[in-house]
């Protein structure tokens, strides 16, 4: 029966190597798990850190954003209280255009270089506008935040006026018709109502008396620009030939 103690042992043994196996098992179970719950409350903290920083950066991004548009809105608004108060100012030569739209510039153009009778009465139409408060206001220094549509009429009403206060000073130096090109002007006012081409046609030079509608589409875009809505494409492309022509008639050289 020697073997009896020989088996009693090496079952201790055994016993002690399971045991102390499932010991070893269940507290690397343990160490591991203490270590993955440390490293996910870690990950966690630094996904909310993560997240708190994304949300911060949002909020200066958006704040950032708020601050641009309105920003940009209150210079929308400046421009359009000084484009409206030009209009107002270069109104004052309104009276040399309708006076102006009668005139056969091309007969008045041959007689006036002898004619000084002629030329006194253009002299007194042309004092009946105060230059100097007509450019008082400067609507160019605003042009980047006013709509390209508000800003072609404007372009146009500006350039016909002046293109009559410009004929009637020629007139009043016993300066004939040569140096302006009054095709030029009626391409503009086409150009900017094309719905009164035809009126424009049968009427001749009449069409000055279209400044008022001129003035009050400055007015309906100054709205429509505070509004809110963009020009679309159309607006735009026309917009741009009407500056185009605008550009035309202010380019012809005056003595």
């Amino acid at each position: 029966m020697d073997w009896i103690p020989a088996i009693s042992t090496t079952s201790l043994f055994a016993l002690a190597i399971y045991l102390f196996r499932n010991l070893l098992t269940t507290r690397l179970t343990n160490a591991v798990k203490h270590e993955y719950d440390q490293k996910l409350e870690e990950i966690k903290a630094d996904l909310q850190a993560r997240d708190k920083e994304l949300e911060s950066l949002k909020t200066t991004a958006l704040s950032g954003l708020n601050h641009r548009q309105m920003v940009i809105y209150e210079k929308r608004v400046e421009a359009a209280q000084t484009l409206w108060d030009a209009t107002i100012q270069i109104s004052g030569g309104k009276p040399v255009s309708e006076i102006m739209c009668s005139v056969k510039t091309d007969v008045v153009s041959e007689q006036i270089g002898e004619n000084t009778e002629l030329q006194e009465f253009f002299k007194i139409i042309a004092n009946l506008v105060d230059i100097e408060k007509m450019s008082k206001v400067d609507a160019d220094s605003i042009r980047p935040f006013v709509s390209e549509s508000a800003w072609s009429y404007f372009e146009a009403y500006r350039s016909i006026i002046w293109h009559s206060i410009t004929q009637a000073k020629l007139f009043e130096k016993g300066i004939g018709n040569k140096l302006l090109k009054t095709d030029k002007m009626i391409k503009l006012i086409k150009t900017a109502l094309p719905h009164y081409s035809d009126d424009i046609d049968l009427h001749d030079l009449k069409a000055y008396v279209l400044l008022d509608e001129l003035k009050e589409k400055i007015l309906n875009e100054i709205r429509l620009m505070l509004s809110g809505p963009e020009d679309d494409e159309l607006s735009v492309k026309r917009a741009s030939e009407i500056i185009k022509q605008a550009r035309k008639l202010n380019a012809q050289p005056v003595a």
